[in-house]
């Protein structure tokens, strides 16, 4: 039933619980907790089993779909061709430009001076 617990009006620390037995007689029960946190802790126990009742009741409509594995399977790549500022595709490196020394000017951006550490010349 609902209203089993309830907290009081003017204490976070205190609660009341009706219990019921099965002829429909009831009574209540006052219950404090020392600590604050305690009481917190069992407070939002309280809102988490009414929220998954709620959800319980109520549940939510599945989405058609959403039962697909999209999961990259074993031995799959994944490949992603990325186009530089200008527009054009990056050159891809050769293993003989590599090994020339030539640079290859790339399409990435120095990282900003506030993530690079800052060194202390002594």
């Amino acid at each position: 039933k609902d209203g089993a617990v309830d907290r009081c009006v003017d204490s976070s620390r205190y609660f009341v619980l009706r219990i019921e037995n099965a002829n429909g007689r009831h009574m209540f029960i006052g219950m404090a907790f020392n600590e604050r946190n305690d009481a917190f802790d069992f407070n939002t126990s309280l809102e988490d089993a009414k929220r998954e009742r709620e959800a319980s009741k109520n549940p939510e409509p599945q989405l058609p779909g959403l039962d697909k594995d999209y999961s990259i399977k074993e031995g799959e790549k994944i490949r992603v061709k990325i186009k530089s500022i200008n527009g054009e595709e990056p050159k891809r490196k050769s293993k003989a430009s590599a090994s020339s020394g030539k640079k290859i000017s790339g399409s990435f951006l120095k990282p900003s001076s506030k993530d690079t550490k800052k060194r202390n010349d002594a």
